[in-house]
Order: structure tokens, then C-alpha cells, then sequence
């Protein structure tokens, strides 16, 4: 759909088409990195990564998110299991006065990367949230680390909110009133049952670095 032929792509990494789709399938942080340089090579227009991030399906842990109860409960679950969405992930939340911020970032010194899954990650977040609570969410600003990109435009349709870059965080803010909204259709049973699942998963991954103490 977006123009990007996936088998072509993940043979450079050795892997099989059907493992994207495997609940238990998880890319190393350098094949994470390497996929993203090569997508330099096939994507056919700026801001993929912001598409990508709007129509990205969930693997476990996404399931899992989805059917939390409210907003706060599902960052929470975000925290808990970060590294088994991607071991080069990190993510954390912080207080102010008057807003919950959202922080993201990689741990792997490569800007493109980074610059790649924060778009992704931060379109994901503001889109997923809007399905998942049946109403406008959007947030109070968003700040990047990165440059002021070229298609500033495609930001503006997905996160409609205030944009600052070069900045010291790549961070979403919200409200706080918006952590208490409650999901349009919660599945308490099925959130228990793929909790369980991603915490036996977490014995075989490294421990994730909370954000908000960096």
C-alpha cells in the first residue's frame, strides 16, 4: 500500500515476510537499525515513517495495550514491557505542573534512526489513541530533537497540535485530566491474559531503562 516491497527488503536481514506478523517475533536493535537504513533506499516519499506509524498493526503488547482500561493504565503497561516492542526503545513518562509528558527516545547513537521511530512511535500514539477513545485527543504540544523536516506539513494533519524541534527531548504532551479517559471497549480478560504472556517474555529480555530518571 505504501509502495515498498517487504519481501525485498527483509531478505537483506535474512528474514521471512510471515515473522512480521508472529506475536512473538521481535527484531535486535541492529536489525531494527539496518531495516530503517534500508528503507532510505525504497521508500518512495518523505514522512513514511509517519504513515507507517498511523496505520501500524499490534503485535502482543499492542493487543494488550488496546484493551486496558484507561489511558494511564495503558502507558503504564507501554513502561513495563518497552523492550519487548523494540530492545533499542525507551520510553518514560514525567509530571509538570499542568501536563504528563510522554518521552521518547533509542539508545543507539544513529539520528535517522531515531528521528524514524520517534515519528512513527509519537504518530502511533496520537492516531491509536483517537480509535481507541472515539473522540479527539490531541495533544497540548509535541517537541523533537531533530531538525524542522522539509514535509513539516504531514506532521500537522496527523498531530495537530503545537511542533517545536531542535529541542533537548523528543516529548508528547498531554493534559493531565486526559490520563483518566476511559477506552470505548476494554477487554479485561483478554489484557490479563496477554500480560501474562509478555511477563514470561520479559525473563528473556533486558530490563528497560525508565526515562524519567535520565
Amino acid at each position: 500500500e505504501l509502495g515498498v516491497n517487504v519481501s525485498s527488503l527483509l531478505s537483506k536481514q535474512a528474514m521471512k515476510p510471515p515473522a512480521t506478523d508472529e506475536h512473538f517475533a521481535r527484531l535486535s536493535a541492529q536489525q531494527a537499525r539496518d531495516l530503517v537504513q534500508d528503507l532510505k533506499q525504497h521508500v518512495p516519499y518523505d514522512g513514511f515513517a509517519l504513515q507507517l506509524g498511523a496505520r501500524m498493526k499490534f503485535g502482543l503488547v499492542g493487543h494488550m495495550i488496546l484493551n486496558s482500561t484507561t489511558v494511564h493504565e495503558a502507558y503504564e503497561s507501554t513502561i513495563r514491557y518497552q523492550r519487548l516492542i523494540l530492545p533499542a526503545f525507551r520510553f518514560g513518562l514525567l509530571d509538570s505542573d499542568e501536563f504528563r509528558v510522554v518521552r521518547i527516545g533509542t539508545e543507539l547513537n544513529d539520528p535517522y534512526f531515531e528521528q524514524f521511530v520517534v515519528e512513527a512511535a509519537f504518530a502511533l500514539i496520537v492516531t491509536a489513541g483517537r480509535k481507541m477513545l472515539n473522540k479527539p485527543a490531541p495533544p497540548s504540544a509535541i517537541s523533537f530533537r531533530f531538525p524542522q523536516p522539509a514535509y513539516v506539513s504531514k506532521y500537522q494533519s496527523i498531530f495537530n497540535c503545537d511542533l517545536c524541534f531542535d529541542q533537548p527531548h523528543n516529548e508528547i504532551h498531554y493534559d493531565k485530566r486526559f490520563w483518566n479517559y476511559h477506552f470505548i471497549s476494554p477487554d479485561e480478560v483478554l489484557a490479563k491474559y496477554t500480560a501474562r504472556i509478555c511477563d514470561c517474555l520479559l525473563y528473556t529480555s533486558p530490563s528497560p531503562r525508565d526515562l524519567s530518571t535520565s
